[in-house]
């Protein structure tokens, strides 16, 4: 599992594109920087000697395949954020905030994004006719029926769930007052927004309501809500040869207030965030404006049907409707040209009847529950009914979430990608030092490093090589398995267990930059490999170039990510590579597993490359050569140099991770760095201004304290 996510493209982005800090490990003794272990003189010139490909240092020949499975969504799974409305996966980024199956809000730590090429699973529960498309590995929150009719819930993966399953979609019915002005409260104003949502429409500063001329009552209604907030000059226009009744006024304020509480076009109409915390009885009004203006009752069967071209409002409305104690049904009809060549759009149904029609769903105190109607996962490429493709390929994306360790995707429970790379980095390092090729085994990291959802994260699984090592391969065997295979251990026996422990260094250590000089430096000095990730796209082109791979074009939803072990540098023809290993078999150059890059990728190599070491006993007592006063106060959200220099003093200090991004950006991290480094020096800096709780706030007394450490 080597493709990685969004966030490491974050690292390198100048302040100014409104960089967002990532989550990562704070370091420890074991985890630091070149520098402090062992200074490079950066004077030191590394000689670049003219090779022929095969001359540079390689150590297998692509015996390690990690084709594998993984745990991701397509590109525009909608999430629910933490403002109650629904984002594209693949747009949530590090540090935003989404609601968890238990109905609380954590905030995003990590963000995946990979190419996918493999099955896909399909689950379509009642009341969601389009399904939710996965990979077969992805956990989903489930309910069953036992046999005492109690309902018990387990996280299951989609390739397990079965027609006796219920997806949980869980209630969220807290309000908070996030209103800023007196009509977000006012009923008459909410039910002309529902009628906005439906029938409305915004030309510079006339509002716009098209309605059936037919329907009196219903236009009566209008006039009487527009009349009570204060709108008295209304305008009715009948349209020729049609049945339509334009119904407007002018005001420029109000078009305003239409505008950001409603949206604009109808595909991306949405309610604004502040009205979906309001009480639920308030957003009822705005429920029934829409549902008078796009609504169609059938009195037969007792049902209410509402059709919108905006999946937002469709979501919106699905979980408002939830919130006030009702089970609504969603559906959604595919684009379409019918026998008369006429063109129809995609559209999101929302079924509401009197009665839970025949129990598909299932009504708790606190989630719905929806039931399993089927599963659909081909064994070659095809598309389903809806023109999806199923199996294929394609970009895949995934999150992890600090607490709860879930989100909630189209409403429903889900929960939140290293072993091959350092399995091989490990064997290099056996190699360099015995001159004895023992190969390792991935899957007894990559089966202790679980992250929800799929896959490692970087630090954690280097951190499982350093303390827990890697057994022998024939003993704990993990080429060509999947995901489950691979997250298995059943068989990891105690004696696999105890050779692991000879196959583990003491320490990793990430590199100070990414330039080709220093991983040149390190190689030329220590001999060793490094491990680095890279960005690609379909550029990458590993076979088809001889193993001479191309950096991806600026297109970044087409990016994918990969960590490949840095072996050798030198010149070809006069420019400058560095030669790598990975585990996608026997590709590359002479199909031997290895390949080079050009110094065009420096900007494409994600996460500091990093190498095991030993340490010495006395590497606590080196330092950095580090000065900087800083002259004002910085605070969340605020840019510049003295931010950056604040996150390099506090890396120092070893508050702030070593792996985390200098970028600039006072984000939530460097918010957390600054709470532990004032908890830290809580006399200096808390105790006279009679705090006892720090305060992330970098002021006077805080910069007081860092000035004189660093003066």
């Amino acid at each position: 599992m080597w493709f990685f996510k969004n966030l490491f493209k974050k690292e390198f982005n100048p302040p100014q594109y409104g960089v967002r800090e990532r989550e990562d490990y704070l370091p420890d003794k074991r985890n630091l920087l070149d520098e402090e272990v062992e200074p490079i003189p950066f004077a030191e010139e590394i000689i670049w000697q003219e090779k022929k490909p095969e001359e540079f240092r390689h150590f297998y020949n692509g015996e390690y395949s990690q084709n594998g499975s993984g745990s991701c969504f397509p590109a525009g799974t909608l999430v629910l954020t933490e403002d109650l409305t629904y984002k594209p996966i693949s747009e949530i980024q590090v540090g935003e905030r989404v609601f968890t199956h238990t109905g609380k809000i954590g905030i995003v730590t990590k963000t995946y994004k990979r190419r996918w090429q493999g099955r896909m699973v399909k689950i379509t529960p009642r009341g969601f006719g389009e399904g939710i498309l996965s990979t077969l590995e992805h956990p989903y929150l489930i309910a069953k029926q036992n046999e005492n009719g109690r309902i018990e819930y387990k996280w299951k993966k989609a390739q397990d769930i079965t027609k006796q399953d219920y997806l949980v979609v869980p209630i969220i019915n807290t309000v908070k007052d996030k209103t800023l002005h007196w009509y977000e409260k006012d009923e008459n104003f909410l039910y002309l927004l529902g009628v906005y949502l439906a029938e409305g429409s915004i030309d510079n500063t006339r509002v716009k309501f098209t309605i059936n001329a037919d329907e009196y009552k219903f236009r009566e209604k209008i006039i009487k809500s527009l009349h009570s907030i204060g709108i008295e000059n209304i305008s009715l226009r009948f349209r020729k040869n049609s049945k339509a009744l334009d119904l407007s006024f002018c005001n420029k304020l109000w078009s305003k207030v239409f505008l950001e509480m409603g949206g604009k076009l109808a595909d991306k109409k949405r309610i604004n965030p502040r009205l979906m915390w309001v009480e639920p009885k308030l957003q009822m009004k705005i429920f029934e404006g829409w549902a008078d203006g796009d609504g169609h009752k059938d009195e037969k069967e007792r049902e209410l049907t509402i059709v919108t071209v905006s999946p937002y409002l469709a979501f919106q409305f699905r979980d408002i409707l939830i919130r006030n104690g009702l089970i609504p049904y969603l559906t959604i009809r595919s684009e379409r040209i019918d026998k008369k060549g006429v063109h129809h759009k995609k559209v999101y149904v929302i079924d509401l009847y009197q009665s839970n029609r025949k129990g598909l769903v299932i009504k708790t105190k606190n989630v719905l529950l929806y039931r399993v109607l089927r599963k659909e996962y081909p064994s070659r490429p095809r598309n389903d009914r809806k023109g999806v493709t199923l199996f294929g390929g394609g970009h895949v994306y995934n999150l992890e979430v600090e607490g709860d360790h879930s989100y909630l995707v189209y409403g429903f429970a889900v929960h939140n990608c290293l072993g091959f790379q350092l399995a091989l980095m490990l064997e290099q390092e056996e190699y360099l030092e015995n001159k004895v090729r023992r190969k390792l085994s991935a899957r007894s990291i990559y089966g202790l490093g679980y992250a929800p959802g799929g896959g490692m994260y970087v630090e954690s699984a280097l951190k499982i090589v350093r303390d827990k090592g890697a057994t022998l391969e024939y003993l704990l065997p993990s080429n060509n398995k999947n995901e489950r295979e691979m997250r298995d251990l059943s068989d990891y026996k105690l004696d696999a267990k105890e050779i692991a422990k000879i196959y583990k260094p003491s320490a990793y250590v990430y590199l100070a930059d990414k330039s080709f000089d220093r991983i040149a430096r390190v190689i030329e000095r220590t001999g060793k490999v490094l491990g680095c990730c890279i960005a690609g796209d379909s550029n990458f082109g590993f076979n088809k170039n001889n193993g001479f791979v191309k950096p991806p074009g600026n297109d970044r939803n087409k990016w994918w990510y990969h960590a490949i072990t840095l072996t050798d540098y030198g010149l070809i023809n006069g420019k400058k590579y560095i030669s790598f290993e990975h585990c996608w078999g026997k590709t590359g150059y002479k199909g031997l597993g290895y390949g080079f890059l050009g110094e065009e990728w420096l900007p494409y190599i994600y996460v500091k490359p990093y190498y095991f070491r030993e340490l010495p006993d006395d590497y606590h007592k080196g330092k950095i050569d580090f000065h900087y006063q800083w002259t004002r106060d910085l605070a969340l959200r605020s840019r510049g140099i003295d931010v950056a220099m604040l996150q390099e003093a506090l890396k120092i200090l070893g508050f702030y991770a070593w792996s985390n991004p200098t970028s600039g950006y006072y984000g939530y991290l460097t918010y957390k760095a600054v709470k532990k480094f004032q908890e830290a020096y809580k006399d200096e800096i808390l105790k006279p201004l009679g705090l006892n709780e720090p305060t992330g706030y970098f002021g006077r007394k805080s910069r007081s304290v860092l000035n004189k450490i660093f003066k």
